[in-house]
């Protein structure tokens, strides 16, 4: 078993963009958030990873840990001052027009 933490500093050390959006519009620390893993969210934080950090239609990392019930990262996300509001603000975004243009 590999220790998120080394690999996730040593990455960082060798010059990874810890807030990078990769393929997919996802973030490191929101894959760690979706995923529950609390040892890499922590790994993260402190190489610098944004707790607000959101992506087009992908919501902040503390939504994710919600969304598939990983209390434990949404709690350690919610003690650094992470919110959820991105749901209400895509919507406030998204026209009706924007909704139908698949059709």
């Amino acid at each position: 078993m590999f220790d998120p933490a080394t690999i996730i500093k040593l990455l960082v050390e060798a010059g990874a963009d810890v807030n990078e959006v990769g393929t997919g519009g996802w973030t490191a620390l929101q894959v760690a958030s979706a995923e529950g893993s609390l040892a890499a969210a922590r790994a993260l934080v402190e190489v610098g990873a944004l707790v607000h950090q959101s992506t087009p239609n992908r919501g902040p990392p503390i939504a994710w840990a919600r969304t598939y019930s990983h209390d434990d990262v949404a709690r350690y996300l919610a003690s650094l001052g992470a919110r959820e509001g991105w749901r209400r603000e895509l919507v406030r975004r998204t026209s009706i027009a924007t909704l139908f243009s698949c059709c």
